[in-house]
């Protein structure tokens, strides 16, 4: 069977399924979301923060157990670094 070469692409870009899947949840659950921020912001507000908070501390108890890291924490600057430029640049290439 012949296919088109943009619905081949859409189907194996599973990247793009997943965006897809997320959007149409955002869109069901969107308006339930919003009564709960708008009824209770403070609460939401330090929940999110909390969580956020949580994540960092997490990760940062995980890159103090590894040696790597810990002898030499310029590793890590310019390990994060590289990844920021690396991911900046697949945005930028994505975004075309």
């Amino acid at each position: 069977m012949y296919m088109k070469e943009g619905n081949s692409r859409d189907e194996l870009d599973i990247l793009l399924k997943i965006e897809r899947l997320m959007g149409d949840i955002n869109n069901r659950m969107g308006s339930k979301n919003q009564f709960i921020v708008k009824r209770y912001p403070l609460t939401f507000a330090i929940l999110v923060l909390f969580g956020v908070v949580a994540v960092s501390e997490g990760i940062k108890g995980i890159l103090d157990k590894v040696s790597f890291f810990e002898n030499s924490p310029f590793h890590l600057l310019f390990i994060g670094l590289f990844l920021l430029v690396v991911l900046g640049s697949v945005y930028k290439k994505l975004d075309k």
